[in-house]
């Protein structure tokens, strides 16, 4: 299979229900990527923190496959042609506490940046 894999920190909003801010490592991948493109992401800066914002999935005229994208704040974004949607979202590790919740204001960045075509 084809395995596209990120690793991250992400808000616990269940915490937050508790009146908790807390974040913990999780690991995202999808499944039967056939190619993927990025766009203002710097690949020479593997340490680089990217914050992720939204994913969506544009089907293609013959389902199940079609493209997912992952959005990040500053206009950065990442596309993946897909047989179909496949995807999981595990935490991995502990959660500690942070200091305040994250607050993006995306309102009109997603379609402006994707990275479309071929």
């Amino acid at each position: 299979k084809r395995r596209f894999a990120l690793v991250g920190s992400r808000v616990d909003w269940a915490a937050e229900l508790d009146g908790r801010l807390e974040r913990c490592r999780c690991g995202l991948h999808f499944e039967g990527v056939q190619r993927v493109r990025c766009q203002r992401i710097c690949r020479d800066q593997p340490d680089a923190i990217l914050e992720l914002l939204a994913v969506t999935f544009e089907p293609d005229p013959e389902p199940p496959s079609g493209v997912i994208r992952l959005y990040f704040a500053g206009g950065a974004s990442i596309a993946l042609d897909v047989e179909c949607v496949e995807a999981q979202l595990c935490d991995v590790g502990p959660r500690w506490k942070v200091a305040a919740r994250p607050n993006h204001d995306f309102s009109g960045e997603l379609d402006e940046h994707a990275p479309r075509g071929p």
